[in-house]
């Protein structure tokens, strides 16, 4: 079966290769619609789009990923992975719009909270980051990733000249000893 295939070369990293038989069942959907389930379809444009993703090919990632939602319209991975796209091709309008759409659907989840504060950081929109970066810090009940996502909204305080906030941020516990996040440059 070519999804087997497809999620085997994927995993070995060989995104090139995995393209094939998934362009085999694009061209084939018509004629085969009736003998497969919504699901199959979603699962293969999803896939399709992570391969042309992970090849750079960002507008036909894009399509796929969108061909991929109306197979099923509240899949938060498939928004959040066109957000990607999106914003691999400049888009940060409609990358922030996805990485919304996948929160609103799927709320708790860091790395989401994480990409839309870093593409609402590249847009300039430094209040709205430092609401996702504390959303983030929120969600992060293990504290994984709290230390970088404090100095992602300490550096965000710093661009609007909130310079006690962001000292507030970069003095924090998680951030004093970690230079390798913020040195003295940083500080």
């Amino acid at each position: 079966m070519p999804t087997t295939l497809t999620d085997a070369l994927m995993r070995l990293g060989k995104y090139e290769h995995a393209i094939v038989p998934l362009l085999k069942i694009k061209a084939a959907q018509k004629k085969i619609e009736k003998d497969y389930s919504p699901s199959f379809f979603r699962e293969a444009y999803q896939r399709l789009g992570r391969c042309e993703y992970e090849t750079k090919a960002h507008e036909k990632a894009i399509e796929d990923y969108s061909t991929a939602l109306d197979f099923d319209k509240r899949n938060a991975e498939v928004f959040y992975a066109r957000g990607q796209a999106y914003e691999a091709n400049g888009q940060l309008d409609k990358a922030i719009e996805d990485y919304g759409k996948s929160i609103e659907i799927e709320p708790g989840f860091v790395y989401k909270y994480l990409a839309k504060g870093m593409a609402l950081e590249k847009k300039g929109e430094f209040l709205k980051a430092i609401n996702e970066y504390s959303n983030a810090i929120d969600a992060d009940k293990e504290l994984s990733n709290s230390t970088r996502l404090i100095v992602q909204r300490g550096n965000c305080w710093y661009q609007l000249g909130r310079y006690e906030k962001s000292i507030k941020d970069l003095d924090h516990d998680l951030v004093k000893d970690k230079n390798e996040l913020c040195g003295p440059e940083c500080r």
